[in-house]
């Protein structure tokens, strides 16, 4: 291969190269995001780590790339196929920015920084956007416009998405729970008194009977915020609650919380449809609140686009003119459409 072979390829490839980059590390997150709940060689954590600090910046890099070479509006000459289908990654690369379900936060320092993602967000769909109107040529096939644009509609809604699941797993978000501390029948009418230390221990460490009222934590995290219980009672009852369990039982029950509490601080669980709807059966007691309206329907609808738009993207591609545009694009273009709709189908199934 010559000097002006290499060159050419160093002018074709980059690109190709990075958005297969972001796609490859991707299926590293999603296969971490399960595998990081289990033991795990230590030699897989800095794995993950630098994927997870990779997925944003190899996407970012992507698109400024696609940016820098279509700066300018491409006239219609015989190369414009592959242009056309550079311009066509745009969308696919705004889903990668989005990130995986199973994993919003490699610590729980990166939940704190969700305002970070909003700008992040909003400058790379601008970029997108962008570039994608201004390298469009008129008359191109309307079905890889139509595909397009059922691409961009998940991959923007995506982009918002992530900095909404930081937020809502930060600990100030936790902490300003607008839940409501229910408080024991007449404790209104007189004041509550607080026992000596001495007689708390001796409640506390009693075991409970068969016939007392036990009380278990609804919501695990609450283990792990600073959030007091509503009475004395309520905490010897809680701790009676662990204390008659066998020591199996106590086990399973504990690793359950843990794995919820991992699930929530670390996932976008918070924000799936399932998991909100649940949280508004426990509230049932007070009416939702009109934010929490607007979070459920866009999450419902963020989880539908992602999961049918994408396959309705590859039919639309199927039936364009393949033919006429480059085939590495066409490969290419073909490999991140499947395996980003078999991506956002799994994590789908097993958010």
């Amino acid at each position: 291969m010559g000097v002006s072979d290499a060159l050419q390829w160093w002018e074709e490839w980059p690109l190709r190269i990075l958005v297969l980059s972001s796609l490859v590390i991707q299926y590293i997150l999603f296969v971490a995001s399960y595998a990081r709940k289990f033991p795990i060689r230590s030699w897989f954590r800095p794995v993950i780590w630098l994927a997870y600090l990779g997925s944003d910046a190899i996407a970012i890099y992507a698109l400024a790339t696609l940016f820098n070479r279509h700066r300018k509006p491409r006239q219609e000459d015989g190369d414009s196929g592959g242009s056309i289908l550079e311009v066509f990654w745009a969308p696919i690369l705004l889903i990668r920015l989005g990130g995986q379900d199973g994993i919003t936060a490699y610590n729980m320092e990166d939940n704190e920084l969700w305002t970070r993602h909003i700008l992040t967000s909003m400058s790379q769909i601008t970029v997108a956007a962008y570039v994608f109107c201004k390298s469009w040529l008129v008359g191109s096939d309307k079905n890889l416009l139509v595909a397009s644009i059922l691409l961009f509609i998940p991959g923007i809604l995506k982009c918002f998405e992530k900095p909404l699941a930081l937020n809502r797993a930060s600990i100030n978000s936790l902490v300003s729970s607008n839940e409501p501390i229910v408080r024991p029948i007449g404790t209104h009418k007189c004041k509550l008194k607080i026992d000596p230390l001495q007689d708390f221990i001796a409640k506390a460490t009693t075991r409970a009977g068969a016939t007392d009222n036990l009380l278990a934590p609804a919501t695990p995290y609450k283990l792990f915020v600073d959030l007091a219980s509503p009475s004395t009672d309520d905490r010897i009852r809680m701790l009676q609650s662990f204390s008659a369990l066998d020591d199996d039982c106590l086990y399973m029950k504990l690793t359950d919380f843990l794995s919820q509490t991992f699930q929530l601080l670390y996932t976008k669980e918070k924000l799936h449809p399932t998991m909100v709807y649940s949280d508004l059966q426990l509230k049932d007691h007070i009416i939702p609140s009109r934010s929490e309206r607007m979070v459920l329907i866009f999450c419902y609808f963020v989880r539908l686009f992602a999961l049918y738009l994408p396959f309705a993207a590859i039919g639309l591609f199927h039936h364009s003119h393949r033919e006429a545009y480059n085939e590495d694009d066409v490969k290419v273009t073909y490999v991140l459409l499947c395996c980003t709709a078999a991506l956002e189908f799994y994590a789908a199934m097993l958010m």
